[in-house]
C-alpha cells in the first residue's frame, strides 16, 4: 500500500479505492474579515483569495452566462431607450388585457400592470377574506 505525505510530515496510507485531500483551514479574526470587506468597498469580487474562507461566490454555481445575463440586465436599467419602453409597454398591456375583459387598475402605473383583485375575486365572500386577513395577515 502506498502512502501519502502530509504537509507536517506525517505519513498516512493511500487506499485505492478512495482518496482524501487534507488541507489545513485558516480562518481570520472577525476583524481582519471585516476589514477586508471595507477595503474591497463591499464587493466580493474585489476581495483577496488569502481573506476568503468559503468560496461561495464561484463555488456556488454563479457561471459565466450567469454574470454575463447580469451585466445584459445592468445595461438595459441604464439604456434610456429600454427605460421610456417600459411605461408605454405597461400602459399596453392594461389597454389589452380591460379589451379582454380582464379587470385592470387604471391609470396603468409605471411599475407594473395590477389586476383589480376585488373584482375578479368578487365570488368569493368578503367575510371569508376578512377572517382569512385575520389568520394570517395582510403580508401574504
Amino acid at each position: 500500500m502506498n502512502e501519502i505525505k502530509l504537509y507536517h510530515g506525517e505519513n498516512i496510507p493511500l487506499e485505492l479505492h478512495k482518496v482524501r485531500v487534507v488541507q489545513k483551514l485558516h480562518l481570520l479574526p472577525i476583524e481582519r474579515r471585516l476589514e477586508a470587506l471595507y477595503e474591497g468597498d463591499f464587493n466580493t469580487f474585489r476581495l483577496n483569495t488569502k481573506d476568503v474562507f468559503l468560496d461561495m461566490l464561484t463555488d456556488s454555481g454563479t457561471t459565466v452566462r450567469e454574470i454575463e445575463a447580469m451585466a445584459v440586465g445592468l445595461d438595459e436599467t441604464l439604456d434610456e431607450t429600454m427605460i421610456s419602453q417600459s411605461p408605454r409597454f405597461i400602459a399596453y398591456l392594461v389597454s389589452a388585457l380591460d379589451v379582454h375583459g380582464v379587470p385592470m387598475i387604471k391609470p396603468a402605473g409605471v411599475l407594473g400592470a395590477h389586476v383589480d383583485a376585488m373584482q375578479v375575486c368578487d365570488h368569493i365572500p368578503q367575510k371569508l377574506i376578512a377572517k382569512f386577513r385575520e389568520d394570517f395577515g395582510d403580508s401574504l
